[in-house]
């Protein structure tokens, strides 16, 4: 994440300087992986969804199958997005407890980055204000951490369920036709033409349940750099690090 020399927080946790995220779009994707729960994962649970008989089922395999494969990568793509969906809270939590008790951390600070300014050589002091930057920069970076791996992986999910939608899409064409139905009256068994004419239809059911949203519009994770804030206000009082770390407490200022 970008730091800025004079902000003391990781910039691109940030929108329009607040710490947001977009409800309709998780709420888009919760209902995706509510979708995907019933897939079928492999050719004999696809056969037995849909109600083909064996023999219907093996004239349209080199249709059926890709189907069957792709829905495999779905779920998975949905049990990632799912991991990564709750672990949200996580990182909203941190979020608000580092906001909850902000005022009191930085009045500290600020309180006794006053007192270094009036008692410049107090090594006592200057050691415990550099432990209470280091303590809230510590703290910050963690959440930048968390927050980085987080917003990775749900972008990367994302875009892989992007794809299984195009995928799924392109798999669902064929099923549009009379192509394969025609095959199936010409090649099929009578005795099990109807039911696997009737589970012809119930594939377009699945697929259209399989595909999944282009997330890559739902632009979760789009990032914007906030203005840095370069001066921070504390109860009237301003101030700023140097250079953004513990160790530049020294160089600090307030007015």
């Amino acid at each position: 994440m970008p730091r800025d020399a004079d902000f003391l927080s990781p910039r691109d946790l940030l929108i329009n300087d607040n710490f947001c995220l977009k409800l309709a779009s998780f709420k888009q994707l919760a209902n995706v992986i509510v979708r995907t729960e019933n897939l079928p994962r492999d050719d004999d649970s696809l056969r037995q969804k849909t109600g083909f008989w064996e023999s219907g089922y093996q004239i349209l395999y080199s249709y059926l199958n890709p189907i069957a494969q792709q829905f495999w990568t779905v779920q998975n793509v949905a049990l990632s997005l799912n991991e990564t969906y709750n672990y949200t809270d996580t990182v909203c939590q941190k979020v608000l407890d580092l906001c909850d008790r902000a005022p009191d951390d930085y009045d500290k600070i600020f309180t006794d980055l006053e007192a270094l300014r009036k008692d410049p050589d107090n090594a006592t002091l200057r050691k415990k204000v550099l432990q209470e930057v280091n303590d809230r920069h510590s703290e910050v970076k963690s959440l930048r951490d968390q927050a980085t791996i987080w917003s990775r992986d749900l972008h990367s999910y994302s875009m892989d369920a992007g794809d299984c939608e195009t995928a799924v899409r392109d798999l669902a064409i064929p099923f549009q036709g009379s192509a394969l139905r025609d095959r199936l009256v010409e090649d099929d068994a009578p005795d099990n033409l109807q039911d696997d004419l009737d589970a012809l239809g119930n594939v377009k059911v699945s697929v259209e349940r399989g595909a999944l949203p282009d997330l890559k519009r739902c632009d979760l994770t789009r990032r914007h750099d906030a203005e840095p804030a370069g001066w921070i206000q504390h109860g009237g009082r301003y101030g700023r690090f140097a250079g953004g770390g513990a160790e530049d407490v020294r160089e600090c200022d307030t007015y």
